[in-house]
């Protein structure tokens, strides 16, 4: 039987005639009366149809304004996602719907021939199974021991077990007749892709989005720049800021000259002193200062999510006129390259990366940005993914056009090869993880 239960992180409760609605994004009151506002807060305690809130209403003085200010509240409250609806059986609630951003509930009765969505996602959440889409408006938290039974549609048909789900499903976008056509934009998803651009949308997001700071309380605050074992300590030589003003050429004629080079001269290699100016124009750190929440944060020539700044930069040398072959680490705060302790030998990295790049050499410089996705996730809910690879776009892009501004080639690449890049430093999924890869060097003439 479906009934009606305070949603996950909402409380209930009334003052006088205010019903009192509180959650991570706030507090409201609804004027609703006393006697709705008592019967609705019971949502708090266990689920309850609407025929339960109000029986013995109408009966009652004033019952049938009553009435129409419980109705009325439920469904508000329902289209706001502060109430969700439930399904019992035999007393044990196996299954809610939660409601997704501001997406209106799909309408209509079930079709016949209706099966769970190509683009659906299950997650396992404790005893529950929560069921999603990038193409629903809401998503469903099943029993674990019944997940498997709604996933292959046993016990869903009219009349069956299940089929209290199959309502719940429906209206969240879940289910689709089977006999309908796939419009072509759908069946071009991948269903994970789909779901975290959908996610990483404030228009259909839940009530936890954003700058949440969920873990302060529990977690310790990542560091603005983490601390890694290293084997040696070289100091960049300090770039001539004002020399960039007389010598760089106009920035639309920069901008204009942009193109992809993985092809480069192997009798001339790039300087120290060229990548540390192409670091120190995109990377470094102008200044840094505590955000609100007392989280370290930093300004730097690009933009980042939040001031975060959560992308090291991992160069690994082949050829490089005044530092010696090897993985090596930019630490802006200090503006230095570190060389990195491996517990494999780079240059099969290096390998991949060649290969890439459709290349017989080996490209001179190879920069790997390392996401540590915890200097995002500890502040940013619902976004954070979409938000380092965002982050990795607006980095690439300013260090290609500062390698062009000194004269250099350079090539962002599609591949990431984050497993060689675990196995050489030990730094992996899901605490780290490449999101953008490009190669530098001296370009031949013709290009």
């Amino acid at each position: 039987m479906q009934k009606l239960l305070a949603a996950e992180g909402i409380v209930l409760g009334c003052d006088g005639d205010t019903l009192q609605v509180a959650g991570e994004r706030g507090e409201r009151g609804l004027p609703v009366g006393g006697e709705v506002a008592r019967r609705i807060a019971r949502l708090m305690e266990q689920p309850c149809a609407v025929d339960e809130l109000a029986d013995g209403l109408l009966t009652a003085r004033d019952g049938m304004r009553h009435m129409m200010m419980l109705t009325t509240a439920v469904r508000d409250l329902k289209s706001f996602g502060f109430i969700d609806e439930v399904v019992e059986i035999q007393g044990v609630v196996v299954a809610r719907l939660m409601k997704k951003g501001r997406l209106p509930w799909r309408e209509g009765d079930v079709p016949d021939d209706a099966v769970v969505a190509r683009h659906v996602v299950a997650t396992r959440e404790g005893r529950w199974v929560k069921l999603d889409s990038g193409l629903g408006c809401g998503s469903v938290k099943v029993d674990a021991s019944m997940a498997g039974h709604v996933l292959v549609g046993e016990d869903m048909a009219p009349g069956g077990r299940l089929s209290p789900l199959r309502e719940l499903m429906w209206r969240a976008g879940l289910l689709v007749s089977a006999s309908s056509e796939e419009a072509m934009e759908q069946t071009m998803w991948d269903p994970v892709d789909l779901l975290m651009i959908e996610r990483s949308s404030d228009s259909s997001a839940n009530f936890r989005y954003g700058g949440t700071y969920r873990y302060r309380e529990t977690h310790a605050m990542p560091p603005l720049v983490e601390a890694i074992r290293v084997d040696e300590v070289v100091d960049l030589p300090e770039p001539d800021p004002d020399r960039w003003f007389l010598e760089d050429e106009p920035f639309g004629v920069i901008t204009e000259r942009r193109r992809s080079t993985s092809s480069f001269r192997e009798d001339v290699a790039p300087t120290l002193k060229q990548l540390a100016s192409v670091l120190h124009r995109s990377a470094r750190i102008q200044r840094r200062f505590c955000d609100s929440y007392g989280m370290e944060v930093s300004l730097r020539p690009v933009a980042g999510g939040g001031a975060l700044h959560e992308l090291d930069i991992y160069i690994a040398i082949d050829r490089l006129e005044g530092l010696e072959q090897g993985l090596w680490r930019y630490n802006p705060a200090d503006n230095v390259l570190e060389r990195v302790h491996c517990l494999k030998e780079p240059s099969s990295l290096v390998e991949e990366i060649a290969r890439a790049t459709l290349s017989h050499a080996k490209p001179p410089v190879s920069i790997v940005l390392l996401a540590r996705f915890a200097r995002v996730l500890w502040k940013y809910e619902g976004v954070g993914a979409a938000l380092v690879l965002k982050d990795a776009g607006v980095l690439m892009h300013a260090l290609q056009l500062a390698a062009i501004a000194e004269g250099l080639g350079a090539c962002a690449l599609g591949s990431n090869f984050a497993h060689e890049f675990e196995q050489i430093t030990g730094l992996g999924f899901p605490s780290h993880g490449p999101v953008g890869q490009m190669v530098l060097g001296v370009k031949k003439e013709e290009e």
